[in-house]
């Protein structure tokens, strides 16, 4: 039936007391084109669920559930220890501070990252320069979206960037090592040659 949420929720109560079963479905579903034919909505009408009714079981039996997985919600618990506790500590603070430390902390991630530069312009005949970046002993990860034949420009900025790499040391001069060891192979023309 095509209505509120709250609507909908009103009716369900009213048909729970009046000794009535009911359940409430959404889904994907709900916005293909076969779905809005059936019920015949306009283009600005949405529908929102759903509302089945029926008799109850009188012996209150329930019908088969899948086991439950307490994993299947753990991906809401970060956001339950930090997100609200960390709303109402941003609500008491100057925000144009908090966001300036913000921006200060996301350019001190960035710096952790080397950016790929392509320091020619030309097709990627092929991903074996891969190989070369990954045998770099401080490399943790590689990030990349080339493919074999794409026209690469010459980087000019960050947009531009072919990629990046995530380098880890316990001795900083190890990074700084592997860091002009791509240096030169980009100069060199590593991703067009």
């Amino acid at each position: 039936m095509p209505a509120g949420q709250d609507e909908a929720r009103q009716e369900e109560g009213l048909l729970h007391g009046a000794g009535r079963a009911t359940t409430w479905r959404t889904g994907p579903y709900l916005e293909t084109t076969a779905v809005r034919a059936a019920m015949r909505l306009a283009d600005k009408e949405r529908l929102l669920g759903f509302l089945y009714v029926g008799r109850p079981d009188p012996e209150g039996r329930r019908g088969p559930r899948p086991p439950y997985d307490p994993a299947d919600h753990l991906s809401v618990l970060p956001y339950a220890v930090f997100g609200i506790p960390s709303g109402v500590l941003l609500d008491r603070m100057d925000l144009r501070r908090t966001m300036a430390r913000i921006d200060y902390f996301r350019c001190a991630v960035m710096l952790a990252f080397a950016l790929l530069v392509a320091s020619t312009a030309g097709p990627v005949r092929s991903l074996d320069w891969t190989a070369r970046i990954e045998a770099l002993p401080t490399l943790v990860a590689l990030a990349h979206g080339l493919r074999p034949g794409q026209l690469l420009e010459t980087t000019t900025d960050l947009v531009g960037s072919p990629g990046y790499v995530y380098p880890a040391a316990e001795d900083p001069r190890d990074a700084e090592r592997d860091y002009r060891a791509l240096r030169a192979m980009e100069a060199d023309g590593l991703y067009t040659r």
